[in-house]
């Protein structure tokens, strides 16, 4: 099983929608720091511009690595940076320093209890492209194909362009946590 944490009104197929809101996309309404799933019953969890919005992320982080199966994935996007903390949502900033607290091999105190740890397996500095209005199966297309984003952004004066204008451009990060194998 695979979810989309805070999916939204935008559903990933192949994923199940989770959210704590109700919407067209959510399979499952709860909050992210009690996910009803079975331990070890995830093989990935995908996180888009939600963490950033979760009150505790330990807490998050716990469950998320509760769910996991052994070898099972975390990929996360979150806004990269301080400018992220403009927004009155958004509860935490961050860097490329933020989730190896997370992960093993960090060099950080383990003095909190239940302290998931991962493996880190990636992160990188992307740019994300916000438009005005999401129309629902270009979103992730958009995100997942810069070229596209880019060519949208260069569609000024069309018609196209004013049903999809871009409203900013900004850094994010990408972030694949695994969680180790049991013997690891």
């Amino acid at each position: 099983m695979r979810i989309n944490l805070g999916c939204g009104n935008v559903r990933k197929p192949g994923y199940v929608g989770v959210d704590q809101f109700p919407g067209e996309a959510v399979d499952v309404v709860t909050d992210a720091s009690r996910l009803p799933f079975a331990s070890d019953s995830v093989e990935e969890v995908y996180a888009s511009h939600v963490i950033e919005h979760v009150l505790d992320m330990h807490a998050l982080m716990v469950e998320i690595h509760r769910v996991l199966i052994p070898g099972g994935r975390l990929k996360a996007l979150v806004p990269y940076g301080l400018r992220s903390l403009y927004d009155p949502f958004h509860l935490h900033a961050f860097d490329y320093r933020t989730f190896r607290f997370f992960t093993r091999n960090n060099g950080f105190s383990r003095s909190l209890q239940n302290f998931p740890l991962f493996d880190l397996e990636e992160i990188r500095l992307d740019t994300v492209t916000q438009f005005v209005q999401h129309i629902p199966p270009l979103h992730y297309a958009i995100e997942s194909r810069p070229k596209l984003a880019w060519l949208l952004g260069r569609l000024e004066g069309t018609t196209l362009f004013h049903t999809l204008s871009p409203k900013g451009r900004w850094p994010q990060l990408v972030v694949i946590l695994r969680k180790p194998e049991a013997n690891a």
